[in-house]
């Protein structure tokens, strides 16, 4: 049976454990792979990244042998959303390859900075509060001091390498289907989100769910059917 790879970026202060319920809900055809990032997971020790660019360069050398093996799609929500854009780039530069579908999650379209205060910048106490505002971050990591010392400066760097991320215009042009998924009460303005359309010569589509940044996990099986429609129009 054919199948289709499909590599998936965590968001910021995340691992790729996010993606492991999605294996009840996946489609046969699909083949799950969660893409371990540096300073997580069972790569805890290694050193953490000094940009985007570094993750999608480190994430190149992951998966790169199972580029070969057929058909495969990206997706990634928040931070990851922005691996995947510029990795998307690397694979077409070193290999002459592309996704056949690119999922963009939770993210503002590259080419428009972040907006606001650096978060990254923030006291301990406000970034604390930030994260629970927002979600997404377990309270215990929050309230507990050694799972703080542990995961904070992780989390940090996540959105210090989000926040100081510099767009610039590729030379080389994709040309798959891109689906871009939003939370209806996350912040991120219509043109944002329609912003990803510049970046494909392919079909571009804006879907919502309910909730706000992390409707990824409040939203999940109903994203999932999402994905599994599009797959299976890859191997139609």
């Amino acid at each position: 049976m054919k199948k289709v790879n499909l590599f998936c970026f965590p968001y910021a202060g995340s691992s790729a454990m996010i993606y492991s319920k999605w294996k009840k809900y996946i489609h046969e055809q699909i083949n799950l792979v969660p893409v371990e990032l540096a300073g997580r997971g069972g790569r805890i020790e290694d050193e953490p990244y000094t940009s985007i660019r570094n993750a999608a360069n480190d994430a190149y050398q992951q998966i790169q042998s199972q580029l070969n093996q057929g058909p495969f799609a990206f997706f990634g929500h928040s931070m990851g959303s922005l691996v995947a854009y510029e990795l998307a780039h690397k694979v077409l530069e070193k290999k002459g390859l592309q996704p056949e579908h690119i999922f963009f999650s939770g993210r503002r379209a590259p080419q428009y900075p972040n907006q606001g205060m650096p978060k990254h910048l923030l006291p301990e106490i406000v970034f604390k509060k930030e994260l629970s505002l927002m979600g997404g971050t377990p309270p215990e990591v929050l309230e507990n001091k050694e799972l703080s010392d542990l995961f904070l400066p992780l989390i940090r760097n996540d959105y210090k390498i989000v926040e100081t991320y510099e767009y610039k215009k590729k030379v080389t042009e994709l040309k798959c289907d891109i689906s871009v998924f939003h939370g209806k009460t996350d912040e991120i303005s219509y043109s944002e989100l329609m912003g990803w359309e510049e970046h494909s010569t392919g079909r571009c589509e804006l879907i919502e769910f309910e909730g706000g940044h992390f409707f990824i996990n409040e939203q999940m099986k109903e994203l999932l059917r999402v994905v599994n429609s599009k797959i299976d129009l890859i191997l139609k």
